[in-house]
């Protein structure tokens, strides 16, 4: 998400150091732990190998490209094994200046050495919808997440 204001940040960064990217840092701690929860959520569907069975496997591809919504929002997986839930990771790379721009991350990812499966879930199969969780989950937040970034840096930029 770019920062609107961008070289007054980077000249407050270069003014102020460390205090400065201490907070860029901390809010985007706090964006990770807001996407993770989301994405916590939308892995922990509540149907059993039996009811997706019984419901004629609604991710198959042959009902269409969103397959029968069964769970709100369609891209929701559901927790059997809990292996993908467990692959679950979060975390920042630290904010720096790199070519004249502020650039820190947030990230959730799915570990394929946990959950080698992850790949055929997010991405689909031949036989199977994709259900882009970890996408579909970021753009659930990012209303919340973007008024959460204006509101720190605009309090780190003015307290710093």
């Amino acid at each position: 998400m770019p920062v609107i204001g961008q070289k007054l940040v980077i000249k407050n960064l270069i003014s102020f150091g460390s205090n400065f990217t201490k907070k860029v840092n901390k809010t985007m701690g706090s964006v990770a732990t807001i996407v993770d929860k989301r994405v916590k959520e939308n892995l922990s569907g509540g149907l059993t190998p039996s009811d997706l069975s019984g419901l004629d496997h609604p991710y198959a591809k042959r009902h269409g490209e969103r397959g029968k919504q069964v769970l709100t929002p369609w891209y929701k997986v559901n927790k059997q094994t809990g292996r993908l839930l467990n692959s679950k990771e979060k975390g920042i790379i630290p904010a720096q200046v790199r070519v004249g721009k502020l650039m820190a991350t947030a990230f959730v990812k799915l570990d394929t050495d946990v959950a080698p499966h992850a790949v055929h879930v997010v991405y689909g199969t031949s036989r199977m919808i994709p259900r882009p969780v970890l996408q579909g989950s970021r753009d659930e937040v990012l209303p919340a997440v973007g008024l959460l970034m204006k509101k720190n840096l605009i309090n780190a930029v003015l307290s710093t």
